[in-house]
């Protein structure tokens, strides 16, 4: 059984740094929008700015943020 820990906690940990590179790319895509504000609050990319949510509809910078594949 410890052999399956040990993959367990492993698999934990790779996604633990993947998550981690993930919203420092977010956040780095969401501050070259102009007009926008972002942090990191936790584990959450938040995202503030004037008309946001209208600018988030007409603006495919705000759309696509994070969405990269």
């Amino acid at each position: 059984m410890r052999g399956v820990r040990g993959v367990l906690e492993r698999g934990v940990a790779l996604g633990e740094r993947a998550a981690v590179r993930r919203r420092a790319i977010v956040l780095a895509e969401a501050l070259e929008v102009r007009g926008v504000r972002a942090g990191l609050e936790g584990d959450a990319v938040v995202i503030e700015g004037r008309a946001l949510l209208d600018r988030w509809v007409e603006d495919a910078r705000l759309l696509y943020i994070g969405r990269g594949g």
